[in-house]
């Protein structure tokens, strides 16, 4: 799941949920929804999360959620 990928990257970032919310501009509560899964980030946050971890976005992703990104990448968009 994307929650737990995203936890395990920040913690292995050594940072806090309140030190994402503030680098991605949004709301604690918008952040903790993120990691437990009551909110679905969309691409573009993902893309800003990936970034201020500093690790690619397919990290972030299972492999078949990375398999649906790059399609819509190249058909959708």
């Amino acid at each position: 799941m994307i929650s737990d990928k995203l936890k395990e990257a920040r913690i292995k970032s050594n940072m806090t949920k309140a030190d994402m919310a503030r680098k991605l501009g949004v709301a604690y509560s918008t952040y903790d929804g993120y990691e437990t899964g009551y909110r679905e980030p969309k691409i573009e946050t993902l893309q800003k999360i990936a970034g201020a971890l500093d690790v690619p976005i397919s990290q972030l992703l299972s492999t078949s959620q990375s398999a649906i990104l790059l399609f819509k990448r190249i058909f959708l968009f």
